[in-house]
């Protein structure tokens, strides 16, 4: 099923059992995971648990896929960071009771959390082999949130390793929800915003 019109040539597609194994291997390669988790096996094993194909999509040139959106829809941000709604007024009365250093950055969660009820989906992974890159394709991947998900769901968010050194580009659209240590969270609202959106209408 084709969802959009692209350049000649190119066309993206929803992620199904046909094409799920071509389009994670894909995945793994451009992401270089063997590199990054020992076993690209592991990598690959992980993301058939983490992604979900009912709004996953696949970056077709041709026949082949050379970039994909994976999404998961089942994963709650509250239960990422095992938190139930109700319990947000007992961690602000209670802030005190954490660790110092990390007050500031609990308090920044619980306020983020607030600031975005509603349905929210998880992006899990976003690839593009670079050969395709600097054509325009990688902003309609980034941007395809905002016209593909957002009748389903209010907000996005996700983990960017520390080693990718990029969080400088997900804050372009995204704000910070919380450090880890080893991994940035990330969230934005995907709910149409004429005035603020600067992306391709794909």
């Amino acid at each position: 099923m084709t969802l959009y019109t692209l350049p000649a040539g190119f066309s993206i597609h929803k992620i199904t059992k046909d094409n799920q194994q071509e389009a994670i291997e894909v995945c793994a390669q451009v992401l270089n995971t063997a590199a990054r988790f020992g076993k690209q096996k592991i990598f690959i094993k992980k993301m058939y648990i983490k992604m979900r194909r009912t709004y996953s999509i696949a970056l077709y040139h041709e026949n082949n896929i050379i970039g994909g959106y994976f999404f998961n829809e089942d994963n709650h941000l509250f239960h990422e960071f095992g938190i139930r709604p109700s319990k947000l007024s007992w961690m602000e009365k209670n802030i005190n009771t954490i660790k110092k250093e990390k007050r500031q950055m609990v308090r920044n969660l619980i306020r983020i959390l607030r600031k975005y009820p509603g349905r929210g989906i998880e992006g899990v992974a976003i690839f593009l082999k670079p050969e395709y890159r600097g054509k325009g394709l990688g902003k309609i991947l980034i941007h395809y949130p905002y016209e593909g998900l957002s009748k389903d769901f209010s907000y996005i968010w996700g983990g960017q390793e520390k080693q990718l050194d990029n969080l400088y580009y997900w804050l372009k659209r995204r704000e910070l929800l919380y450090d880890t240590g080893s991994c940035f969270y990330t969230i934005a609202s995907i709910k149409p915003n004429k005035k603020n959106y600067t992306g391709p209408r794909i």
